[in-house]
């Protein structure tokens, strides 16, 4: 059919009164959330069924599986794709989602921003460790790697000004959703202002722009 690339949301409830508004429309969340398939899954079986096309998670809730675990699915998924993974992470917006999955609602910023290190750093050497100001994972022999090196782009869907530092400065590219022009166009300019200041090159940076359509 001629598309360049596929990509998956992470939905885990869908709830009829959710616990807080969907962030797009009108708030009411959209029917079509009550059949999500695991987006990992789901972009393995596509994976089986093509050479050629991409395959991105937009986004997939970076919080909800042990970091440890995300970087070895996101690995695997690289592997068996022949890579061609995108990862695109966010946080999702409803509180209720936390509460089923167990992992707690307050400071999840935080722990999205210490989150993508370690992927990177499994990624990186024959020996894996990490010790940050939230997550501790004890040295390993580091034998996975994904086939697209030194890993596969991550996209971070970000607003704030901690989020769209991190893209600048560590990450491969941003995540967004339709906005208005000027605020996307001035989000854009201080995520390339970032990316100049810590030596890198704005102009690699990508983008993937979600649009939901009614």
């Amino acid at each position: 059919m001629g598309y360049d690339s596929l990509w998956t949301g992470d939905r885990v409830l869908a709830p009829y009164v959710p616990g807080a508004p969907c962030p797009s429309g009108d708030g009411e969340m959209p029917r079509a959330y009550e059949n999500h398939m695991d987006p990992q899954v789901a972009l393995t079986f596509a994976a089986s069924h093509t050479t050629r096309v991409h395959l991105g998670t937009s986004n997939l809730n970076g919080l909800w599986l042990p970091p440890i675990m995300l970087a070895r699915a996101l690995t695997t998924l690289d592997l068996l794709s022949q890579g061609h993974l995108i990862v695109g992470l966010g946080l999702g917006w409803m509180p209720d989602e936390y509460t089923a999955v167990s992992v707690p609602w307050k400071g999840r910023g935080a722990r999205l921003d210490e989150t993508p290190d370690v992927p990177e750093e499994y990624w990186a050497g024959d020996v894996f460790s990490h010790r940050g100001p939230l997550l501790t994972i004890p040295e390993t022999v580091g034998g996975l790697k994904p086939r697209q090196r030194p890993g596969p782009p991550v996209l971070l869907a970000a607003f704030t000004p901690g989020g769209l530092r991190r893209i600048g400065r560590r990450l491969d590219g941003w995540l967004l959703v339709v906005i208005p022009i000027a605020h996307l166009t001035d989000m854009w300019d201080v995520i390339r202002k970032e990316a100049v200041q810590a030596d890198r090159d704005p102009s690699a940076l990508r983008t993937a722009l979600r649009l939901n359509p009614a």
